[in-house]
């Protein structure tokens, strides 16, 4: 995501043969105001990229024209990046702080209201 520019939903939406590692490219569909837009991949990523592919051919689902493959056969979404990010987060050592109390959802400030006099 950090070398290419793409946003959360354009990484999880290529497929395989949308990537290029020989040209060091990805195409990015369908990206901000609906154009498809190639991508470069940096080196790092390019790796990483290898040693997935790789990898990915010995997954059951290897067939599926997508390229990040999902956990019980379904697609790659926007939700598992997420469970994915946060888990390498954790494991660097990441935790970001909770939220701040005035965050918290309107119900908890309508249930505070209707439950304190004063409405503190």
């Amino acid at each position: 995501m950090l070398e290419t520019g793409a946003r959360a939903g354009e990484v999880v939406a290529p497929l395989l043969a949308d990537v290029d590692l020989a040209g060091g490219t990805v195409l990015i569909r369908r990206g901000k105001g609906g154009e498809d837009r190639t991508a470069p991949i940096g080196p790092h990523a390019g790796r990483a990229l290898d040693r997935y592919l790789r990898a990915r051919r010995g997954h059951r689902l290897v067939d599926t024209t997508a390229l990040w493959l999902g956990d019980r056969g379904k697609e790659f979404s926007y939700d598992g990046l997420h469970a994915a990010l946060k888990t390498c987060a954790g494991v660097a050592g990441f935790h970001p702080a909770p939220a701040p109390a005035h965050s918290r959802p309107p119900l908890a400030h309508s249930r505070r209201l209707r439950t304190w006099p004063d409405g503190r």
